[in-house]
């Protein structure tokens, strides 16, 4: 299991072919159920009780920072007989040392398995063969679905935040109106209300951004405190974040700094 898994033992020992023959009641923790039941402490050679029945810790596995360190492994045939009462199997795991042989591996396993089923057509197998790579390819795909759809989420929250600094700034626009004329008549040109309104509805988005990437780090840590998961915030991201921020705000602000831009300044002044 170690192997197949690549799952090795930090201390202790795992299940023998002795604990298989005389079907014992041992058991092999992860480190998450350590820290859970025993506090981190050293738990070789004490009892866990699991379906009614006692068993004696015998190994602690390594550290895998996900699910599997929650998970407690005892003897086959310890399973079958004092548990389950019965002798089938629902998974068996394979690992191959070369890749390229993985396919042929998998013909050969159906191969057999057919034949001990004594079956002759391969639609009506009772079982199914799996490999890495297919399902490696299953979650490409289900990953690369996903992120169209975030994408496409992302990409009207841009568009809904980027309309919604644009009525500000125009409101903006509107309510200083008087202020811009006062600065075209004494001596400002063009650029410079231009450059005004655009470095304003930047700063807004930016804000904006900063919030996002707050509530981002909030939410991480939350996730790795309350759910088990860690969550990690790549300082990439950051950096989109913020520049996706000051490109909206220059989109979405040229509009109302071209407005008042444009103002002249007799009408700015004569403006209530």
């Amino acid at each position: 299991y170690t192997l197949v898994h690549n799952f090795p033992l930090a201390y202790g020992s795992f299940i023998t072919d002795s604990h298989l023959e005389r079907r014992e009641k041992v058991v092999v923790l992860g480190q998450g159920i350590v820290q859970t039941l025993f506090g981190g402490q050293n738990p070789i050679g004490r009892d866990l009780r699991l379906e009614n029945h006692i068993f004696t810790v015998v190994g602690i596995m390594e550290e895998k920072e996900s699910n599997q360190d929650d998970m407690a492994l005892i003897p086959l045939t310890t399973m079958q007989q004092r548990i389950q009462g019965t002798d089938t199997l629902s998974t068996i795991s394979i690992s191959v040392e070369k890749q390229e042989d993985m396919n042929r591996i998998q013909a050969l396993i159906e191969t057999v398995v057919r034949n001990e089923h004594r079956i002759t057509n391969a639609a009506d197998q009772d079982f199914s063969v799996a490999n890495q790579a297919d399902t490696v390819e299953t979650l490409n795909e289900v990953t690369k679905t996903f992120t169209f759809l975030l994408g496409g989420i992302a990409a009207i929250s841009l568009v809904v935040g980027g309309i919604g600094v644009m009525n500000i700034m125009l409101v903006s626009v509107t309510e200083r109106t008087r202020e811009i004329g006062i600065r075209k008549a004494i001596g400002a040109k063009k650029r410079d209300i231009l450059q005004q309104f655009l470095v304003e509805s930047m700063v807004l988005s930016v804000l904006g951004g900063a919030i996002g990437v707050f509530i981002s780090y909030l939410g991480a840590w939350i996730v790795t405190t309350y759910a088990g998961t860690r969550a990690v915030i790549v300082f990439n991201s950051i950096v989109l974040a913020f520049s996706f921020s000051i490109g909206i705000g220059i989109f979405f602000g040229i509009l109302p700094a071209w407005k008042a831009a444009k103002l002249k300044p007799i009408d700015a002044l004569r403006y209530e």
